[in-house]
């Protein structure tokens, strides 16, 4: 008896060839729109935004001077140039004071005119010296301040 020899890789490139036409055949039949905006998608899930969390990661220093000035612990030379207080009170938003773009030189590194309430959570993001600073307090009846972690 003689036996045919079967060439592998023909069947196996025609399998696939099949294959590959039967998935573009359904690919075309998908709007480009979505075709597209999938994998933008994916993406960016993958990269993912970077908030505010990750980028005020160091610890700050913050302490009252009287009731309604919080000031920022910094020694000569520091240069203060961005601010924003937040309390849990009002979840967050809006701000309750914020300065961009400013160039405060030590000593005058304090926020003025704001009123602190007891066991509420603050988040102070500042910049000092371009490093940027995230410091989240509370204040207790005697109008000190606690850390909150």
């Amino acid at each position: 008896m003689i036996h045919k020899r079967i060439n592998i890789k023909r069947i196996t490139s025609e399998k696939y060839n099949d294959y590959n036409l039967k998935i573009s055949t359904h690919l075309r039949k998908i709007p480009l729109f979505k075709r597209a905006v999938i994998p933008l998608i994916f993406i960016l899930s993958l990269s993912s935004c970077v908030g505010d969390r990750l980028e005020f990661r160091n610890k700050g220093t913050v302490y009252l001077e009287g009731n309604r000035l919080i000031c920022i612990k910094s020694t000569p030379g520091d240069i203060l140039t961005y601010y924003l207080l937040s309390s849990s009170e009002n979840n967050y938003a809006p701000p309750l004071a914020v300065a961009v773009d400013i160039k405060r030189a030590y000593p005058d590194t304090c926020i003025n005119s704001v009123t602190l309430k007891e066991n509420v959570a603050y988040d102070l993001n500042y910049i000092l010296n371009d490093i940027k600073y995230k410091a989240e307090f509370s204040v207790d009846k005697s109008s000190t301040i606690k850390g909150v972690k």
